[in-house]
This record gives structure tokens, C-alpha cells and sequence, in this order.
């Protein structure tokens, strides 16, 4: 469950930077759906880390998906599945901890949530295709930025 909660405060702040957000990772915070009550500081950390991590890597993340995008743009994708492609493309490429079909479970389940009518489908579209491109055995690629983030990160209980 904290992985989770960690997930959708991290697609929330994303969001806000998307959107223009500037402030602080605490500031953001602030801003999202989540009840702050719910959102400890553990899940905080991790759900920074992965912001800090995917927009570090952005470029290369978006390089990923755009092939998969067939005639769209990035320009015509609803912001909040732009954010949830984003995160799960970095947790299905970069996290050594996650598996690939947990990933774009819970990134269908966040356009569910967060995303309009058909946001889902799109979704779990995308990430299927970003997964057939993986081989079964690949462990996920780790950049510097990864293996700084994984030292803070905060271990599970």
C-alpha cells in the first residue's frame, strides 16, 4: 500500500510541475489530493525521489514512449496520462523493484482515478507496447541518478 500511495503523490507532483508548479517538493505536497495524514514522510521521500528521478530523465523517457504514441503527439496526450507515462515507463526501465506488470497495473489504475473517460485504455496501450520491448529477463537499466536515489530511499517495513 505505501508503494502505491507513494505512486500517486508522485504522479500528483508531477502534475504540478507540469502545470507550472515551482515550489518546493513540500509545497507541492501540499497542493495534491492526498490527505497528508495518509502520506508519511517515507512515502513523501520516496514519491520525491521518483519525481527528482523522472525529471532528470526525462528526455530519454519521453524518447521511449513517443515511438509508441503511433499518430499522437505529445501535445494531444491529457496531461495526467502524460504524467502517469512518464512514471511508469521509469519504474518499468529504472526501478529494480518493480515489476513490469505491476507498473502498468497501477499506472491503469491512476488514469482510472485521475484520468478522463478513455485515459486507461490509452495508458495501458502505451505501456504494453513499452513492455514487448523489453526482453523477459532484463533487469532495468540504472542511471547515477538512480543508484544516488535508491541510497535515500527509504526501506519498505
Amino acid at each position: 500500500m505505501g508503494r502505491s500511495i507513494a505512486r500517486e503523490l508522485a504522479m500528483q507532483m508531477l502534475y504540478a510541475r507540469l502545470c507550472g508548479g515551482e515550489g518546493s517538493a513540500g509545497e507541492i505536497w501540499a497542493m495534491t489530493a492526498l490527505p497528508q495524514e495518509k502520506t508519511d514522510k517515507r512515502n513523501f521521500r520516496r514519491a520525491d525521489a521518483q519525481v527528482q528521478s523522472v525529471l532528470a530523465m526525462q528526455e530519454a523517457l519521453d524518447a521511449r514512449i513517443q515511438p509508441l504514441l503511433h499518430s499522437w503527439s505529445f501535445e494531444r496526450i491529457d496531461w495526467v496520462a502524460l504524467c502517469i507515462l512518464r512514471l511508469a515507463a521509469y519504474e518499468m526501465l529504472h526501478d529494480p523493484e518493480m515489476a513490469v506488470a505491476i507498473a502498468i497495473n497501477e499506472a491503469v489504475e491512476l488514469a482510472k482515478t485521475f484520468g478522463g473517460d478513455n485515459s486507461y485504455a490509452f495508458v495501458n496501450g502505451v505501456l504494453g507496447g513499452l513492455a514487448k520491448q523489453l526482453d523477459p529477463g532484463e533487469e532495468p537499466i540504472l542511471s547515477p541518478t538512480d543508484l544516488q536515489v535508491q541510497e535515500t530511499l527509504p526501506t519498505e517495513e
